[in-house]
C-alpha cells in the first residue's frame, strides 16, 4: 500500500492524502511526499454513483448519518473527520479554505460534472457566510487527461468548450480544463488551482479503468482538517 501527502496545499491546516496499492518507485512526482501518517479517525466514504449529490458534514452525529450513503462528494467544517473518494480516471478536485473554515472532495467524472457535482460542492461550500471565493484554493488529483480521454459525439455535445474532435465521429475531452472553467463561473482564479499533473492512464503505478478495464483498482484521496 502507497501513501503520500499532497504537499501543493502547503500549511493552511488542511490534510490531503492520496493512497493507492503501487507506489512511484523511487523518483516521487511533485508534489507528493511519502507519508506513513496517521488518520485522526475512521475515513467518512460514500457509496459513488456518478451523480452530482455532495454530502455537507459538519459534526459527528451527520458523519454516522452519512456514512455509506449514496453520493460524490463531501464538504466537511467539523476538524478530524477524513472525508473521501475513490477513482481510476475521474478527477478527484480537493476544496480547501486557507481559514480552515472548510474541505473537500468531490468525484468529477463526465457524470457527475453534468449532473453539477461542482456547482453543488460550491454551493455548500459557500454556504457558510465566513467562507469567501477568495480564501478557497483547489487541486486537481491524478486522472486521465485531455490528450487521452476519447469520448463519443454523444457525451462531447455536453461540453462545448473542452471536447475537441479527434476523428471518426470520436473526440477528446479535457476533464481538467472544464472543472478550472467551472469554477471560474464563481470567480475562482486559475491561480487557486493545482493540476496535479499526473495521468492515472500513462502512470502504470496510478489506478486506470480505461488502461486496465475491470481489472483496476481505485485511488483513494482523502481530505481533512486539521
Amino acid at each position: 500500500m502507497f501513501k503520500a501527502r499532497i504537499t501543493s496545499l502547503g500549511d493552511i491546516g488542511t490534510t490531503a492524502l492520496l493512497i493507492c496499492e503501487r507506489g512511484p518507485g523511487d523518483l516521487m512526482p511533485e508534489g507528493l511526499e511519502r507519508s506513513d501518517i496517521e488518520l485522526p479517525s475512521e475515513p467518512l466514504v460514500l457509496r459513488q454513483v456518478h451523480g452530482g449529490t455532495v454530502h455537507y458534514i459538519d459534526s459527528v452525529k451527520v458523519t454516522e448519518e452519512t456514512r455509506g450513503a449514496f453520493g460524490d462528494g463531501l464538504i466537511v467544517t467539523a476538524p478530524g473527520i477524513p472525508v473521501g473518494i475513490a477513482t481510476a480516471d475521474c478527477i478527484p478536485l480537493i476544496i480547501a479554505d486557507i481559514s480552515g473554515k472548510c474541505a473537500g472532495v468531490i468525484h468529477c467524472g463526465w457524470k457527475p460534472i453534468t449532473a453539477g457535482i461542482i456547482e453543488n460542492a460550491m454551493s455548500l461550500a459557500l454556504s457558510d457566510p465566513e467562507v469567501r471565493p477568495s480564501n478557497l484554493r483547489f487541486i486537481l488529483g491524478p486522472g486521465i487527461l485531455g490528450d487521452e480521454y476519447e469520448i463519443g459525439a454523444d457525451v462531447a455535445v455536453r461540453f462545448p468548450k473542452t471536447a475537441k474532435p479527434k476523428g471518426d465521429g470520436k473526440f477528446l475531452l479535457d476533464l481538467p480544463e472544464e472543472i478550472i472553467l467551472r469554477l471560474g463561473n464563481f470567480g475562482i482564479p486559475r491561480e487557486a488551482i493545482t493540476p496535479s499533473g499526473l495521468s492515472s492512464f500513462a502512470c502504470n503505478w496510478l489506478p486506470s479503468y480505461r488502461r486496465d478495464g475491470d481489472s483496476a483498482s481505485r485511488m483513494m484521496t482523502l481530505v481533512w482538517l486539521g
